[in-house]
């Protein structure tokens, strides 16, 4: 009995204790929205009331997520197979005469002027790339790139056939416009309808590719010179018409279309109001400044003295013409409204 008296006291005073050490120390009555924002609520009521922690993504969004990424691999893909061939010729002309050069120059018996073969060509290339990003702004990138690759194999069937010296430097200076609009374009190309990161990607890709036919391009031109030098010319014909073929039946449908134009009066009408849009002053001056700059360097040291009139008025002349083109640039008003545009503004 006395055992049983001794354990029920001591039940009564840790009893006892308990309260009143609650009572001297009452739990703060406890406030949620203080807690969530001070971040003070314990890890089992943030797991309890879904806090800190993020947001599954649903199944639809996973699968749009990865349907995204899909369309964007095959249209990365798309654009490998449709304008690697462009690439390709418009990187390889510039080394394939390369080593046909000597035997070109003295079949038409003009070894003094031999560097008028690449010259005609790098005019031409350097000079005609604004015309092209305007071009192709104004009609779309699928009948400008066609147009390029039929310019290229005229220029090379001119080349390839060249009975006279002129014909040839003709043929090549017309290479070179085509070349001009195939960098040009493709680069543009590249940059549509892709995020910055996908566009460093293609870009690399056709880096690579270029490299690739900058290294090729000689021993390509030395394989076909020891035939016949006309074939590092012939060679671009089928090349071009297999990639004509490619970009109409990939690209034809994802590439950027025309400039909306809805002026009355038919389809030759709407032709000569875009061509109107077209900055054929800008485009002169810069052709000019370009060609005369090549020709002063081209001509200085090789075929005239640095100090000769021959050499130093192109060289002055494209300078003058090369500011004039930034002056007029600058002076040009703004473009006016299409048609489209105004009937939109004032229904």
């Amino acid at each position: 009995m006395y055992y049983l008296y001794k354990k029920a006291k001591a039940k009564k005073r840790a009893r006892i204790a308990t309260v009143q050490k609650d009572t001297s120390n009452p739990e703060p009555e406890r406030n949620e929205a203080h807690e969530k924002a001070s971040g003070t609520i314990t890890r089992d009521q943030a797991a309890e009331e879904g806090i800190g922690h993020k947001k599954e993504p649903s199944q639809r969004t996973l699968e749009e997520a990865k349907f995204k990424k899909h369309n964007a691999r095959v249209y990365r893909w798309k654009l490998v197979a449709g304008l690697f061939l462009p690439y390709f010729i418009a990187s390889t002309d510039v080394t394939i005469i390369a080593t046909a050069l000597p035997f070109i120059a003295s079949h038409f018996n003009q070894i003094e002027q031999l560097n008028w073969i690449v010259t005609a060509f790098t005019i031409t290339s350097t000079s005609f790339i604004p015309v092209w990003g305007q071009l192709a702004d104004v009609f779309g990138r699928h009948a400008v790139l066609q147009s390029v690759m039929v310019i290229m194999m005229i220029g090379a069937a001119l080349a390839a056939g060249a009975q006279a010296w002129a014909m040839l430097l003709f043929g090549r200076a017309l290479m070179g416009v085509a070349a001009a609009g195939m960098l040009n374009i493709i680069k543009v190309v590249l940059a549509d309808k892709v995020s910055l990161k996908e566009n460093a990607t293609n870009n690399t890709v056709f880096s690579l590719v270029g490299g690739i036919s900058f290294g090729v391009g000689p021993v390509i031109g030395g394989y076909l010179t020891a035939s016949n030098w006309r074939w590092c010319f012939i060679l671009n014909i089928p090349v071009a018409a297999c990639a004509m073929l490619a970009i109409f039946i990939l690209l034809r449908h994802d590439l950027v279309g025309p400039s909306p134009c809805d002026v009355p009066g038919g389809r030759f009408n709407r032709f000569l109001y875009k061509l109107s849009t077209v900055d054929f002053g800008g485009l002169t001056l810069f052709i000019t400044a370009v060609t005369l700059i090549i020709l002063g360097t081209t001509w200085g040291g090789a075929t005239y003295p640095w100090n000769s009139a021959a050499v130093i008025t192109p060289l002055t002349l494209g300078t003058l013409a090369f500011l004039t083109f930034f002056l007029y640039e600058h002076l040009l008003p703004p473009p006016t409204s299409s048609p489209t545009t105004s009937r939109a503004k004032n229904p």
